[in-house]
């Protein structure tokens, strides 16, 4: 077994019955076991001690052989124990068990030290370039009602949930209603008003001042209505300090504490919009099996957003298309990177439901069912991240918590990325 702890250091590792011999590598941060004993003793566990810069200490203990889990979906989370919190209390530890791959030739124990997943962005420099930092968005931030067909976040992810769990893209659809703007997802009503959002935002933001997000509006149609770009800067204005409005792509020093508006709408009349529509891309081709770009003045932005598929037949297809739309943001030379927007998404009614596509279905670990795109994405993360590179990119999620039967989800993996 290989134990990868990137910015931590190893202490000691101990067994129930044996002592194990740790050798260390060229590479900070990792370590090799001997192991070699584990047929004879498949049942016993090993304790690995670690601690880090900041005084930190914490003790992660798991079994020799990987769990069913582990063996089905190539990825585990493992528990971990603090036995020792630093004095600033500013890092704590997650881990992971990640099956042997054919380039590793081994199972891998991977421990990260986890920011607070509401400030992560508060510890990262005023310098960084938006595009380099790795961040987990919500596709259909807001659709908890509708059962299988609508539903695309669990409702105990609210808004302000998802931005406290580390959430920093919300994709947001709305639709005219009277005089109102209502958060809609197809047909289905998702029982929220625009100015109710601006104000959850608005909280966030004053309690978590060293954070940014971005926030797409788009017009859910049909039909069409002629004041859609005249209601939405109406509500906006009333929070106009909260937003960043300008057409390009910001460092985060820029837009600590401000939200960053992605317009998926044109304004009707020359007089509206006179600071700016923010982030505003000329076109959005329609669920296309491929990356379309454009130009940010001067920021190439990428996004790959097909999602309607046939079935679910094709969670391969999609998880596929995902990872070869971000494998470009993993060049670790780019000192200027773009802004890469990758949809984890996809549905059809009746045998691709958001659900179907995000969780999969049926016992996976028992051998009767389907991985969703969720937890393959998840072990992908975590693979990039044992070999040492970082996924430069924002990608959004149904149902982001759930990655299979791992208490892990994907927002605490993207958010620790960073700290690699």
């Amino acid at each position: 077994m290989e134990i990868y702890a990137p910015k931590l250091h190893l202490i000691e590792v101990q067994s129930e019955k044996r002592r194990i011999n740790v050798a260390g590598s060229s590479q900070p941060g990792r370590y090799r076991l001997d192991l070699a004993w584990e047929d004879d003793d498949p049942g016993s566990l090993i304790a690995v001690h670690l601690r880090d810069d900041d005084g930190g200490f914490a003790v992660v203990t798991t079994p020799v052989r990987p769990s069913r889990h582990c063996n089905v979906h190539g990825w585990d989370s493992v528990a971990v124990k603090i036995v020792g919190q630093s004095p600033t209390g500013k890092l704590r530890f997650c881990a992971y068990r990640l099956l042997a791959t054919q380039t590793q030739g081994r199972d891998t124990l991977l421990v990260l030290s986890q920011p607070p997943s509401s400030d992560f962005m508060a510890l990262l420099p005023d310098s960084t370039a938006l595009g380099s930092v790795a961040m987990a968005g919500t596709h259909e931030t807001l659709a908890f009602f509708g059962g299988p067909i609508s539903q695309c976040q669990q409702p105990a992810t609210g808004l302000y949930e998802q931005l406290e769990s580390g959430i920093r893209f919300i994709d947001v659809r709305l639709k005219v209603v009277g005089t109102q703007l209502i958060a809609y997802h197809g047909p289905q009503s998702q029982r929220l008003d625009f100015p109710t959002i601006l104000s959850t935002i608005h909280r966030f933001l004053q309690s978590h001042s060293g954070e940014t997000l971005i926030m797409s509006i788009k017009e859910e149609i049909p039909p069409f209505h002629p004041r859609f770009s005249a209601l939405v800067e109406r509500d906006l204005t009333v929070f106009n300090d909260d937003w960043f409005l300008e057409n390009r792509v910001p460092t985060l020093g820029e837009i600590r504490g401000k939200a960053i508006l992605l317009s998926r709408f044109e304004r009707v009349e020359e007089k509206e919009w006179l600071n700016g529509l923010g982030m505003h891309p000329a076109s959005w081709p329609d669920s296309k099996p491929y990356v379309f770009e454009w130009d940010c003045s001067g920021t190439r932005v990428r996004v790959q957003d097909w999602y309607r598929v046939g079935s679910f037949i094709q969670i391969p297809e999609k998880y596929r298309i995902v990872v070869e739309s971000l494998d470009p943001s993993l060049d670790a030379q780019l000192k200027d990177p773009s802004f890469t927007l990758s949809f984890a998404s996809a549905s059809n009614f009746p045998l691709a439901l958001p659900t179907t596509m995000a969780k999969g279905f049926g016992w996976p670990s028992w051998g009767v069912g389907v991985r969703g795109i969720n937890s393959r994405l998840s072990y992908w993360l975590l693979e990039r991240i044992c070999a040492g590179q970082k996924v430069k990119a924002c990608i959004l999620f149904d149902f982001y918590r759930q990655t299979g039967e791992s208490d892990a989800d994907l927002a605490s993996i993207m958010t620790a990325m960073n700290f690699i």
